[in-house]
């Protein structure tokens, strides 16, 4: 069942050996700062 949940990657929460996968993936996914989701948790 899909409920319209859309996933996100914490910025800085990666690792890898290769920097460059690292900005691979945050160039392909959503990614969201550590400040807007605390903002964004503050009214839920």
């Amino acid at each position: 069942e899909d409920h319209g949940l859309t996933p996100v990657i914490m910025r800085g929460g990666l690792a890898s050996a290769k920097p460059e996968n690292i900005n691979f993936v945050e160039n392909i996914s959503n990614i969201i700062s550590y400040p807007v989701l605390a903002k964004m948790l503050e009214n839920c």
